[in-house]
């Protein structure tokens, strides 16, 4: 990457153009304008960039390869974590293609695959924002001048075509009473364990991962209350635990779960779980809802139930108020009717 740093001297200021590259060695430069010196920076830079990307031949397997291991040090992709398989969905669709090689074509080639075998529009779209993460880290890492441009035209030509949504607005979509009544019936026909385990999304707010990971040997039958592990705590690399108290039923869910590991729901990967929940969505023809938002569901009803702020975040999870007013949705009937009621 380039640099430019400003020395002011006695006489006069001038400023040092400096370009970096995996494989190179470094170039500098001094102007009297800063002007000159980002004219030659890009130029200079360019040409840099185009003989060492004569020399690349990795494939976007090992791009993403290359990435996991950036993030081990901070900010490690946990094995079964969203980001986990989102970058497991981008290796298996699109890892054989030389990244210099890549095209618009080949990325739409593998959203409409995907989007004939279960894929979600919201999820393939995250997965895309990951891509072109990866294709940008790997640029600044490695030293390369990866194609990014393509992944961002790949991007806007799918989102304009409908076939991927960027979730950069906060969602409120909750479930309401009919359709969990509808997708926990269709669920309880085709897993019963996988149902009850959308039944504590939908009454806590766990995430996926949180509920697949629950123990035995953390729940308080006495107290109904269980230890949840490792919570999500973002920019750091430890998790948080949590010792939550079975609210509503979920204590009955868990407690009638059979005991045959040392997990509560063992053997359920957490793709199959979205997949079926998105199965039941499409045959029940319930639109625009996701796993995920069981815990908008949980958290709003929650509020709705006069449960005050600690406790809902003594559940949820939530380190701050600014985080856990994303996943409060109320409805403007709700306040008309509390008003009546006092």
């Amino acid at each position: 990457m380039g640099t430019i740093l400003k020395r002011v001297g006695k006489l006069a200021t001038t400023y040092r153009a400096t370009i970096r590259r995996k494989g190179h060695k470094p170039v500098t430069k001094t102007f009297t304008t800063r002007t000159a010196a980002k004219t030659w920076l890009q130029n200079t830079e360019t040409l840099v960039v185009k003989d060492k990307t004569q020399e690349s031949n990795h494939t976007v397997a090992e791009l993403i390869s290359e990435y996991r291991g950036m993030r081990q040090k901070k900010r490690p992709v946990i094995h079964g974590s969203p980001s986990d398989f989102e970058l497991r969905h981008l290796t298996d669709g699109l890892g054989q293609i030389k990244a210099f090689k890549i095209t618009v074509k080949d990325v739409q080639n593998w959203v409409e695959y995907r989007l004939q075998n279960k894929g979600g529009i919201h999820a393939l779209g995250k997965e895309l924002v990951a891509l072109k993460t990866v294709f940008t880290r790997c640029s600044i890492g490695m030293g390369y001048d990866f194609p990014i441009i393509m992944i961002t035209r790949a991007i806007k030509h799918l989102e304009n075509l409908g076939m991927i949504v960027l979730s950069s607005n906060s969602r409120e979509r909750i479930a309401t009473t009919d359709e969990l009544k509808r997708i926990l019936e269709y669920l309880d026909e085709k897993n019963k364990q996988i149902a009850d385990a959308v039944r504590i999304a939908f009454s806590l707010g766990f995430r996926r991962s949180e509920i697949l990971k629950l123990r035995w040997e953390h729940l308080d039958h006495e107290k109904q209350m269980i230890w949840v592990m490792n919570r999500k705590n973002p920019r750091k690399r430890e998790g948080v635990n949590n010792h939550v108290r079975l609210l509503y039923d979920s204590y009955e869910i868990l407690a009638r779960q059979p005991k045959t590991s040392p997990l509560i729901f063992p053997d359920i990967a957490p793709e199959d779980v979205s997949d079926l929940f998105l199965e039941a969505c499409r045959a029940l023809v319930i639109k625009d809802l996701r796993l995920h938002d069981g815990r908008h569901t949980a958290i709003t009803q929650m509020f709705k139930d006069n449960y005050k702020i600690h406790e809902v975040m003594m559940v949820s999870g939530h380190r701050s108020l600014k985080s856990l007013a994303r996943y409060l949705n109320p409805k403007p009937e709700d306040l008309e009717n509390k008003a009546k009621a006092a």
